[in-house]
Order: structure tokens, then C-alpha cells, then sequence
């Protein structure tokens, strides 16, 4: 009972590390794996996301 609490803990503490933070920006052209380019804009607190096909949006 006693490791499922350390596990526990320990997965909390590793969750708080590694989240994202209010503060992180991802906007900008991302190329996705299938070669789509993904343009992320932000507005209002709101990301929204346009895929376009070698660069023509769709």
C-alpha cells in the first residue's frame, strides 16, 4: 500500500514537471508528418488551427 502512495506521488510531481503552462506559445507554421503545414494563430486566449496542402490552405 505503502509504494502505491510513493507512485503516486512520484507520478504527480513528474505530471507537474513536464505540463504545459499557460504561458507557452505555439503559434506559427508546424509541417505535420503527412506534409500538411498547420497554421496556428491565437485570439482572445483561443488557438486556432488552418491546414493548408503545400501551402495552399483547404
Amino acid at each position: 500500500m505503502k509504494n502505491l502512495f510513493v507512485l503516486m506521488g512520484l507520478f504527480l510531481c513528474v505530471q507537474v514537471a513536464f505540463a504545459q503552462k499557460s504561458t507557452d506559445n505555439f503559434e506559427g507554421k508546424w509541417k505535420s508528418e503527412d506534409g500538411q503545414i498547420i497554421e496556428i494563430t491565437k485570439n482572445e486566449g483561443v488557438f486556432l488551427g488552418t491546414a493548408s496542402k503545400n501551402g495552399k490552405k483547404s
